[in-house]
């Protein structure tokens, strides 16, 4: 797709959807942002209203082939700065709670515990993220588990946080697999603090 558009008409662009924001609705940029005088703008939307200004047809993503290289150039080309939003850390932890003491222990577990648990798990930084709110019915003590290095949830050990949902109390702790014992033992157990010494002295 070949469209000319000069700065002018992208300035236009960007004071055009100053005056009418809710064009934005349903044109935010997952993943950029135009910036301008400190401001943010999805880039594409800007590139579609400068054209519509001068009289052409609206502008989607996929009119560049799903490829941002040509309409970022666009307006890179005319001065302007587009950055990568940040992303969300994940899993977040804020909202893994929140989920939590949406569960009612014993009962079935809700859409928005299988919605996070869908969301979140996934391979960081080369660990694999397992995470669980209970099966079946939901537990009383959810929890995010970090694998890796041959280590699983069966038979490991690893990361995890642990949310005690009657205390209120998240905690990162070591997990260790019952029924089956790990292949890799840490050194020196004993001088390791188990959660129920901890809850024992909090």
């Amino acid at each position: 797709m070949t469209i000319q558009l000069s700065k002018e008409d992208l300035l236009n662009a960007i004071n055009h959807i100053d005056e009418n924001p809710q064009l934005k609705s349903g044109r935010h940029s997952s993943t950029y942002d135009l910036i301008y005088e400190k401001k943010k703008y999805p880039p594409i939307l800007v590139l579609s209203v400068a054209n519509e200004l001068k009289g052409g047809k609206e502008i989607t993503l996929s009119d560049f082939k799903n490829k941002v290289d040509i309409p970022f150039k666009m307006l890179t080309d005319n001065g302007f700065d587009i950055k990568q939003k940040s992303l969300p850390m994940k899993p977040n932890l804020q909202e893994f709670i929140k989920v939590a003491e949406e569960q009612i222990t014993g009962q079935g577990t809700t859409d928005s515990a299988k919605y996070y648990a869908r969301e979140n798990k996934g391979i960081k930084n080369g660990l694999n993220i397992e995470i669980s709110f209970g099966t079946g019915r939901a537990s009383a003590i959810p929890w995010i588990a970090f694998t890796g290095f041959s280590q699983i949830i069966k038979s490991g050990i690893y990361p995890v946080y642990l949310y005690y949902k009657d205390y209120k109390t998240l905690i990162l702790a070591y997990g260790i697999s019952e029924s089956n014992p790990p292949l890799t033992n840490w050194s020196n157990p004993d001088s390791k603090q188990t959660l129920n010494e901890y809850f024992a002295t909090n």
